[in-house]
């Protein structure tokens, strides 16, 4: 082979080693900028599955804030309703045992014990004591003790007790049982522990 030929051979064989070379470059650099593309690919895919699961997580709380909420309301509710219940059982208890009361002996003489207590805050002149039907049985022996007090029968009123008034002084004493057990139910709320926080 003549020089020339040869020169042309290594010549050429320079050229493609450096084409290669250069190809094997740009191949390499194509395939890091596309591991690149691909890894900021990866991580904006992450990144908005992220954002995503935290909506999502987000969105979950507040369906569970929500759902206790509900079922906190109801509960207290189911509880309000037990304890409704639970205290009208003891009243309705009291209720029964106050009634045994009046048809005691001893509810007469606290009857027109309490009459006087009342009467000592209010004038028998212009005064009007209503009685329970149940208590109408004792007029006669109220009006023995407190003449010229005028009786009257009260509409309500089941257990017993009585109402005096004086509309001219503006005096009312209310001393039914029926009103006086009522006014307890608040207390009884308070001290009975049935506390619904």
């Amino acid at each position: 082979m003549s020089t020339q030929d040869e020169k042309l051979n290594k010549f050429r064989q320079a050229v493609f080693a450096e084409a290669d070379k250069q190809a094997a470059e740009i191949l390499s650099d194509i395939d890091k900028h596309r591991q690149e593309e691909l890894e900021k690919a990866k991580n904006d895919a992450l990144e908005l599955h992220f954002h995503s699961m935290q909506a999502q997580l987000g969105q979950i709380k507040q369906d569970c804030k929500r759902d206790v909420s509900k079922a906190d309301l109801q509960a207290k509710r189911e509880l309000l309703m037990r304890r409704e219940q639970l205290s009208d059982q003891v009243f309705d208890a009291v209720r029964e045992r106050l009634r045994a009361f009046t048809a005691t002996g001893e509810y007469r003489e606290y009857l027109l014990r309490k009459i006087g207590t009342a009467l000592a805050s209010c004038p028998i002149e212009g005064s009007e004591l209503y009685l329970t039907a149940a208590d109408m049985a004792l007029a006669p022996d109220i009006q023995r003790q407190y003449a010229g007090l005028s009786l009257q029968q009260l509409d309500g009123g089941e257990i017993g007790g009585f109402l005096l008034k004086n509309e001219a002084l503006g005096i009312a004493v209310d001393e039914t049982l029926d009103s006086l057990l009522e006014g307890q139910r608040e207390y009884f709320n308070n001290i009975s522990g049935l506390r619904i926080e």
